[in-house]
């Protein structure tokens, strides 16, 4: 999976990433997660994690920033594999 290389705004834009990723992969799962704290989501394809979204801001029932990570050197604690080079977390304070 490639991530998209500016930032995705707005609501339609978001929702058809997401539709768009379940179109190309079939075994496509999103399932809510705590991340570090935070309200989340993982996604994984045919079981394995390749992504994890923090929902960072929530105003008024909506979703207003998402931090994504699908580094493998930072998807370690849900892929239970050891990081290559020790980097850890979200790219937001620190986590």
């Amino acid at each position: 999976m490639r991530a998209a290389r500016r930032p995705v705004v707005g609501a339609d834009k978001v929702a058809r990433l997401f539709l768009g990723l379940m179109r190309r992969e079939r075994d496509v799962e999103l399932a809510q997660a705590d991340v570090k704290g935070t309200p989340g989501l993982t996604v994984r394809v045919a079981g394995s994690t390749i992504a994890v979204l923090a929902l960072d801001d929530v105003h008024d029932g909506k979703v207003t920033q998402l931090w994504p990570v699908a580094n493998p050197d930072k998807l370690h604690a849900w892929t239970g594999d050891e990081p290559r080079t020790g980097i850890t977390g979200c790219p937001r304070q620190g986590r």
